[in-house]
């Protein structure tokens, strides 16, 4: 019963982290204060589910569970992209690096870079948090089994490992490739890591006793949080261009901290749990599909006020002639919108893997 619970409370976590990263996407008030911890809510989350497995048990898992889909994702789109460039799809921003595919040798080419974990498509963008994810937990996975006197210690570990990658000059000039996702992966490992030692040490029940109640550990996460942000602070999982990397952990991590213990209530107090927590199930499909979501938002809206729908598209998140209640609206339809495409691209998974499990073939095979 408890693991269930466990989960279910999991999903609605990562539901509501969901909705603050298409709020980010979206542009809507205050980004800059969500882009300092969205992010590294689920890497944290993820560390929180971790569970040691050997490398080749734990490898073939993250393959199945993040590398396949994400090829998948990526051949369909690039099958599709001569479809998405004549609905215009793709934003005409000096920085996208977005081109018709007018070759044999350019499609093996972009191949190539999929099967080696490369986003090739601006609109799958948000997945380069897969490829960032997927070794951060492989380095994580290997750094746990280390003999370390303490926990405490391989979070400091991590915590030096990731000022190193930014001292050393790692940073992301515009579009997103490998190398700079790999770099980002490092100081990914950091968060991911603080996830599964505050789940190991019962780091929540931990600041609960020595602040004496929950509340008062949200209004302290809270307030440092808004004093970075109001000091200046700014920062990104994905630019690594922060102006103070020690103040953007600190803020990062106390935004996980007060995420977690509002979400949390909200789930003790059955605020659209089973919504929510249904929603969550399907994150990798509300990533992958949110661009495409702001898109088709874009074109509602537009259509609903009578302005330019072929301009709206031009951009990639929404233009920037909306206004904050009409990205906020968009927001919510953009969320709305993507859980119901993933909600369908998963019963489908489901009901298809289900099918091949049933052939003759399958069937002989387990008899």
């Amino acid at each position: 019963m408890q693991n269930n619970t466990r989960d279910g409370q999991l999903d609605y976590l990562k539901s509501f982290g969901m909705l603050l990263v298409t709020a980010g996407h979206c542009g809507v008030p205050g980004g800059d204060l969500i882009s300092l911890f969205h992010m590294p809510l689920f890497f944290f989350l993820s560390g929180y589910l971790f569970h040691w497995r050997p490398i080749k048990e734990f490898v073939k898992k993250k393959i199945l569970s993040l590398y396949i889909p994400f090829v998948i994702y990526e051949i369909v789109f690039l099958a599709l992209r001569s479809i998405f460039f004549k609905m215009n799809f793709y934003c005409k921003e000096s920085w996208s690096w977005m081109q018709p595919l007018v070759s044999i040798t350019q499609t093996k080419t972009e191949l190539i870079h999929i099967i080696l974990f490369d986003n090739v498509d601006e609109l799958l963008a948000p997945l380069w948090f897969c490829t960032a994810l997927f070794f951060a937990s492989l380095t994580y996975c290997i750094i746990y089994r280390l003999k370390y006197k303490s926990k405490i210690r391989m979070l400091c570990i991590l915590f030096v490992l990731g000022f190193t990658i930014k001292i050393s000059g790692v940073n992301i000039a515009s579009s997103i490739n490998f190398s700079n996702v790999l770099s980002v992966a490092m100081v990914a490992t950091f968060f991911f890591g603080f996830g599964n030692i505050f789940k190991e040490l019962d780091g929540f029940n931990y600041l609960v006793k020595i602040f004496r109640g929950k509340f008062v550990v949200f209004i302290i996460s809270i307030l440092l949080l808004l004093s970075s942000y109001i000091l200046g602070l700014r920062g990104g999982m994905l630019t690594l261009s922060y102006n103070n990397l020690f103040l953007f952990w600190v803020a990062s991590l106390c935004g996980v901290v007060s995420f977690y213990i509002l979400i949390t209530w909200f789930y003790e107090h059955n605020i659209l749990v089973k919504v929510f927590a249904l929603m969550g199930r399907n994150t990798f499909h509300i990533m992958a599909l949110q661009l495409i979501g702001i898109k088709f938002s874009s074109i509602i809206i537009s259509h609903m006020l009578g302005m330019n729908m072929t301009k709206a598209l031009e951009y990639y998140g929404f233009p920037p002639y909306f206004n904050s209640c009409e990205k906020i609206i968009g927001c919510i339809l953009t969320f709305v919108i993507c859980g119901l495409m993933g909600f369908v691209i998963s019963a489908f998974s489901s009901f298809l893997s289900n099918k091949l499990m049933m052939s003759p073939k399958n069937a002989k095979e387990k008899n």
